[in-house]
């Protein structure tokens, strides 16, 4: 099947849908209880706290109207009638009170899935096969939708209704969701901004001592600093320390990214571990 590109205008700012189009996962809370038990199994055993977004590719997007083309290895289809909020500018930072602000218009989404049994992360082949995201026919604008969390959404399948829900549903509403979302993206430039601050900043200067001092120390480059040999080793173990504490603050940083998964353990081996460590840094101070 051959997905023709995705071109739809609208006579109103920003005049034509581009961008990303990201869906939301778990944001129906008639959808949350009708799971139940399953939202407190391993890993998560909890709602999520935040958002979870996943990513509509270009391949999904096509206009309403077009055939959606059932996979060979997928027995049946989902479809989820969601609405599409279209951003109008860039936005950062929003709070509830000014989310809307940013917001250019409405469509109606065709959320397409094969169906799955992951509620938090369902695999990109669940979600993102050819045409798995009819969008419109059209974009309405915000001003003309006074209450976003109040409209009527209705699936109807060869004229029979076979689903009706409504916005109010939702987790969070249209201005609460972008509040989130904002928060989520400045999170991650946060963490990046950090990691580019100790991977570079604060580890280039420590390994470029350590290179010129283990340079003359292989006879590399002739002895031009002039300083006595112990005030050299000094230096040479500041800026080894420095090295390796700006390596253990990138290890955490990207340890924060992870989800981590808890397991039992046993706090005297750990307290025997620490004592072994203490014990062998204390002995070569010593010496």
């Amino acid at each position: 099947m051959t997905i023709p590109p995705f071109q739809l205008a609208f006579d109103h700012a920003p005049y034509r849908l581009s961008g990303v189009v990201y869906g939301t996962l778990l944001n129906h809370r008639p959808a949350q209880q009708a799971l139940g038990a399953q939202m407190l199994q391993a890993p998560y055993k909890a709602a999520p706290k935040a958002p979870v977004l996943y990513v509509k590719p270009l391949n999904t997007l096509v206009l309403d109207g077009a055939a959606v083309t059932v996979p060979l290895d997928a027995p049946e289809l989902e479809v989820g009638a969601a609405l599409g909020i279209v951003i109008g500018r860039s936005a950062g930072r929003l709070t509830p009170q000014n989310a809307l602000d940013h917001v250019a218009g409405y469509t109606i989404v065709n959320d397409v899935s094969v169906p799955h049994d992951s509620c938090y992360r369902p695999a990109v082949r669940f979600k993102a096969r050819d045409g798995f995201c009819p969008i419109g026919p059209a974009v309405v604008p915000r001003t003309s939708v006074a209450h976003p969390d109040a409209l009527r959404m209705q699936v109807w399948i060869d004229g029979v209704l076979q689903h009706e829900t409504r916005t109010g549903d939702r987790v969070r509403n249209v201005a609460q969701l972008l509040a989130d979302v904002t928060d989520l993206r400045r999170a991650a430039d946060e963490r990046a901004e950090m990691l580019q601050f100790l991977s570079h900043d604060l580890r280039s200067p420590n390994a470029a001592i350590l290179m010129l001092l283990d340079g003359e120390q292989l006879g590399a480059a002739p002895r031009s600093s002039g300083l006595p040999l112990p005030l050299v080793e000094r230096i040479r173990a500041y800026a080894r320390q420095g090295l390796n504490l700006a390596d253990d603050f990138v290890q955490l940083a990207r340890a924060r990214r992870r989800q981590i998964t808890l397991e039992p353990v046993d706090l005297r081996d750990i307290a025997r571990e620490a004592a072994d460590m203490v014990w062998a840094k204390a002995t070569a101070r010593v010496a």
